[in-house]
C-alpha cells in the first residue's frame, strides 16, 4: 500500500486533474439518475393518486403575471358553472398549497426544526413561529383523489362547510403525527398580534408515504409532494378571498370526466369556453402533462448523463494513458521488484488499488461539494430512495475504474523480468 501512495504522490499533479474531472463526472451522473428517478416518481405517484381517470386541470399557460380583479372572478365563476353543469363532467374540485402559523412554544421538540421561521410583529420585533406545512382542498378535489388514511378518520361532506370560528376537522402526515394526534387542537396565531385566528382539530393521520399534487400546476411545474411533514385541510366557507379565488381555480381546477364520455370533445368546449370569458387557462390531463414534462426533462437527463460519460471515459484514458508510461519509463524498477519475488499479479494489485484509492477520494470530495453546495443538484436529496441514487451513481463509477484498469493488468500480465532488465543499446 505504501508504494500505491508513492506511486500516486509522484503523478501529485495528474491524479489531482483526475479526481477533478471524475468528482465533476460523478456530480453529473448523480443529477441525471436523480432527475430520472424523479419522472419516474412523478409518474407513479400521480397515477396512484388519480388512478385511471380521465382527470383534467385548468392550467394557467399563460407565461405573465394574471391580473386578479372582480372581473376575473366572475369569468372564473361563470366557467365552473359551466363545467359544473356539463353532464360529462363528475367532479370539478380545487385546492391550494399554504401553511399556517403557530406559537413555537406549541411544540417544544420542533423548537430547532426547519419549520421555524421568524417574522416581524406589529412592533418590528421579531418572533419566531412554526409553519406547518398544509394542503386546503374542497370537497369535490378529496373525493377526486387517493388519500389513505392510517388512524382516526377521513373528510366528511359536512366537514367542508365550517365557518372559521369553529373547529376546522384536519389530517396530519406520519411526522406530525408525533406530536399532534386524533383529537388534539392546533391554535393558528396571527404574524403580528399573536391572536388565535382558527383552531384546527386532529381528526385523522395520513398514512407513511401519502403524496399529493404540489407545484402551481401549469404546464412546466407539475410536482408532487410528500405529506408525511404536511396536514390536510378543507376549505371552510370564509376562505373565498379573490386571490384565494383565483388560485384555487385559476390555477388549481381539476374535473373529472364520466368513464365512457368524448374526452377530447369535452376538453374542446371547455377549452372553447376559457376563451370566451378570456380566460388564459387550458385543459390538460395529468397523465398527458406528465409525459409532456418528461420529454421537456429528458433533455436535461440525456446532457447530464453525456457530459459525466465523457469526463469519466477521460479521466480514466489519462489514469490508463498514464499507468502505461509508468510502465514504459520504469522498465528496470519493474523489473527489480519482479527478480526480487514480485509477481506480475503483485504488480496489476497495486494499478488496482491506485484506481481504487482516486475513487474514494473522488467519492469524498463529491461528496462534500455536494453537502456544502446542494444548489449543484438538478434535485435535493430529501428521501431514503435518493441515497439509493448516490450509491448507484458510486457502483457505475467504481465500475468504470475497474474495467479501466484491465487494459493495463493485461500488458503487464505480458511483462518478463529478463526484457526488464536488459539495457537497452
Amino acid at each position: 500500500m505504501r508504494y500505491v501512495f508513492k506511486s500516486l504522490f509522484v503523478k501529485k499533479w495528474f491524479v489531482l486533474l483526475t479526481i477533478i474531472q471524475m468528482v465533476f463526472g460523478f456530480i453529473l451522473l448523480n443529477n441525471a439518475l436523480l432527475l430520472n428517478k424523479s419522472l419516474i416518481n412523478r409518474k407513479t405517484v400521480v397515477t396512484g393518486l388519480i388512478g385511471n381517470s380521465n382527470i383534467v386541470h385548468l392550467s394557467n399557460y399563460y407565461s405573465g403575471e394574471t391580473k386578479k380583479t372582480e372581473e376575473m372572478r366572475n369569468a372564473l365563476e361563470q366557467l365552473i358553472d359551466y363545467i359544473k353543469s356539463n353532464k360529462d363532467v363528475e367532479l370539478v374540485g380545487s385546492f391550494k398549497n399554504g401553511s399556517i402559523l403557530i406559537g413555537e412554544d406549541d411544540i417544544k421538540e420542533l423548537q430547532n426544526s426547519y419549520m421555524t421561521v421568524e417574522l416581524y410583529d406589529e412592533n418590528n420585533n421579531m418572533v419566531k413561529y412554526l409553519s406547518l406545512p398544509g394542503v386546503f382542498m374542497d370537497n369535490e378535489m378529496y373525493n377526486m383523489v387517493k388519500i389513505n388514511i392510517k388512524s382516526g378518520r377521513g373528510l366528511r361532506e359536512d366537514d367542508f362547510n365550517l365557518d372559521k370560528n369553529l373547529e376546522i376537522p384536519i389530517i396530519v402526515g406520519e411526522n406530525i403525527s408525533k406530536y399532534y394526534k386524533p383529537g388534539d387542537v392546533i391554535f393558528e396565531q396571527n404574524d403580528t398580534t399573536g391572536r388565535v385566528l382558527t383552531k384546527y382539530k386532529v381528526v385523522g393521520v395520513l398514512k407513511q408515504g401519502q403524496m399529493f399534487i404540489g407545484g402551481d400546476a401549469t404546464l412546466s411545474s407539475l410536482e408532487v409532494k410528500n405529506m408525511d411533514d404536511a396536514i390536510l385541510i378543507p376549505f371552510s366557507k370564509e376562505d373565498n378571498s379573490l386571490d384565494d379565488y383565483f388560485i384555487r381555480y385559476g390555477v388549481n381546477c381539476s374535473y373529472k370526466i364520466r368513464s365512457g364520455a368524448n374526452v377530447s370533445q369535452v376538453i374542446d368546449n371547455i377549452d372553447k369556453k376559457c376563451n370566451d370569458l378570456n380566460l388564459t387557462l387550458k385543459s390538460v390531463k395529468y397523465t398527458d402533462e406528465i409525459k409532456e414534462i418528461n420529454n421537456l426533462s429528458n433533455e436535461g437527463i440525456f446532457y447530464n448523463a453525456f457530459l459525466a460519460i465523457m469526463l469519466t471515459f477521460f479521466s480514466l484514458l489519462g489514469v490508463i494513458s498514464s499507468v502505461m508510461l509508468s510502465i514504459l519509463k520504469n522498465k528496470e524498477e519493474y523489473g527489480i521488484r519482479m527478480a526480487v519475488g514480485a509477481t506480475t499479479k503483485d504488480i496489476s494489485k497495486g494499478i488496482v488499488l491506485e484506481m481504487i484509492v482516486i475513487f474514494i477520494l473522488t467519492i469524498i470530495i463529491a461528496n462534500t461539494i455536494m453537502i456544502l453546495f446542494p444548489q449543484l443538484l438538478a434535485i435535493q436529496i430529501t428521501e431514503k430512495s435518493d441515497y439509493l441514487v448516490f450509491l448507484l451513481s458510486c457502483v457505475i463509477v467504481f465500475v468504470i475504474a475497474l474495467i479501466a484498469s484491465i487494459i493495463p493488468i493485461k500488458r503487464i500480465d505480458k511483462l518478463d523480468v529478463r526484457d526488464l532488465l536488459r539495457r537497452d543499446e
